[in-house]
């Protein structure tokens, strides 16, 4: 049939293409570039893949100063985006005959804060920041900032720094969270345990400038809470406010707003519970043998009026709050929660919402439950403000090997469909887990894939529960051993090969 000039050409111009990937996932791209010729060049196209990084950095959370977007080439562009789903692949597809996952690099960092002798720096806790290029270590009395870089073997990658590039004195970090922005990182800290006061203060890092600093935004003298031994137990941000537990009292304050409220704690949570805040609630389990975990809303906060420029805990008003819910630890009475991981405050507001993972210790075994955390928002007083849905189990082993989880699990992940975190086994190797991202309420077991992270060769020694943090959108994992004295920062995504537009 002749060709009629006056049909309209059913072909897609490259321009729409283009216009219509912009819009798609990393995976969706990879897919279509197999199409035609026509959709290949369109996936060759900059703008198409540095759409889809800032994409996956707002679906997972990534800190974006982690990258120089304007200098990076479409290889580097499409590298970073695709990232999440190769290391989440690299644990549920590795060969039969692989009992442990190897990385594709491994480097030392020592942790020292200057180049003289005798300048170590002794971590407790350590925050890496979504995007894997920056982590916060903190001591018993000063916390550092380290630039780990990425990509190293690209031209426009940072590499890795063997100082760190700012350090905080007289404070012990708690817990870092995203500014409003997404330019910057919040940090929690409060006095060392020896001090003669009791404070926390908030701080604001740009941790990609050329010479970052902190900046105090916000400082609140504890004193009120007595003159016993550091009575200040955890410090942990949600939002724009933090949640600051002694032994007896639950504060909230909100430092962008000057508002708060406080209230005493009626039930003996005992001193190794494990907290969990979210938007609307506070978690808490049980650490006195009764295997409960408590749910209290958040209640309306009210306007801080100061009684002098300090900020004072007598300056936020008490009110009554008792537990909305108390949910008994599900399995054998006697079990125990020993660990508690939840979603990270970088993707509370992310597509797959919030989700609650507790490591139960039932005697000569130890099993996982995960919850799902539903808003209920209806006002009711009877009702709490959010809900913990079981979501399903998943078996003391893993892999069906006769290995257990140990002890410490580090945040919950969302990655690539996926929720991943990192634990420790009973052989004292270190174990990723991924399971699917619940869809509805379940008691059934997890369908979940765990891999050795750690060759069985290779031991940890002396890595205590806070000393293990992964970023699954880069697929670094960092952890310390005080018996080594060092850290190990290893990455399990290939990292790229020659970029063709920039020839050696």
């Amino acid at each position: 049939m002749p060709n009629d000039a006056s049909q309209p050409n059913p072909r897609l111009s490259t321009e729409l293409i283009i216009h219509i990937l912009r819009f798609t996932d990393p995976i969706a791209i990879l897919a279509v570039r197999k199409c035609c010729r026509e959709f290949y060049a369109a996936t060759q196209v900059r703008e198409v893949w540095l759409d889809a990084l800032h994409g996956v950095c707002e679906t997972h959370g990534v800190f974006k100063p982690t990258y120089p977007f304007e200098k990076m080439t479409r290889f580097e562009l499409e590298h970073a985006a695709t990232s999440p789903y190769r290391f989440v692949r690299s644990i549920e597809h590795r060969e039969d005959n692989e009992e442990s996952l190897i990385p594709y690099q491994s480097r030392v960092l020592q942790p020292r804060y200057d180049p003289t002798p005798g300048s170590t720096h002794f971590p407790v806790t350590l925050h890496l920041v979504p995007g894997g290029r920056f982590l916060f270590t903190g001591g018993i009395d000063d916390f550092c900032l380290w630039d780990l870089g990425f990509n190293s073997t690209s031209r426009t990658s940072t590499f890795m720094k063997h100082l760190p590039i700012a350090r905080m004195e007289s404070s012990v970090l708690q817990d870092i969270g995203p500014s409003a922005d997404g330019k910057a990182v919040i940090l929690a800290t409060k006095s060392p345990s020896l001090s003669d006061d009791h404070k926390v203060k908030i701080y604001r890092v740009y941790p990609s400038n050329p010479e970052p600093g902190f900046e105090l935004l916000g400082e609140l003298d504890m004193g009120g809470l007595g003159q016993q031994l550091d009575p200040i137990k955890t410090v942990q941000i949600s939002g724009e406010a933090v949640l600051i537990w002694s032994d007896w009292t639950f504060v909230i304050w909100n430092w962008q707003e000057e508002r708060g409220c406080s209230w005493e704690i009626s039930v003996d949570l005992g001193r190794g519970s494990k907290i969990y805040t979210c938007d609307r609630s506070v978690i808490a389990s049980d650490a006195s043998g009764r295997r409960l975990l408590y749910v209290w809303d958040i209640p309306q906060t009210r306007e801080i009026r100061r009684s002098n420029q300090l900020l004072e805990l007598g300056d936020i008003d008490e009110t009554e709050n008792q537990p909305k819910s108390v949910i008994p630890a599900p399995g054998y009475a006697n079990n125990q929660i020993i660990a508690i991981s939840g979603t990270p405050n970088w993707q509370r507001r992310g597509p797959a919402g919030e989700h609650l993972c507790l490591m139960l210790d039932e005697g000569s075994v130890k099993n996982l439950q995960l919850y799902s955390i539903r808003q209920c928002g209806t006002g009711d007083p009877f009702l709490p403000a959010s809900c913990l849905v079981e979501a399903g189990r998943r078996p003391f082993a893993y892999n069906d090997m006769p290995y257990q989880f140990a002890s410490g699990m580090t945040a919950l992940h969302f990655c690539a469909d996926r929720l991943l975190f990192c634990s420790s086994s009973e052989r004292n190797s270190l174990v990723a887990t991924t399971m699917a991202v619940p869809t509805r309420a379940s008691q059934d077991d997890v369908p979940a894939t765990s891999v050795d992270l750690t060759s069985i060769e290779m031991v940890l020694t002396n890595v205590s529960d806070q000393g293990i943090v992964v970023c699954p959108m880069s697929g670094r994992v960092v952890y310390y051993s005080s018996h080594a004295l060092h850290f190990p920062v290893n990455d399990y995504v290939l990292p790229p090969l020659q970029d063709p537009e920039r020839p050696l």
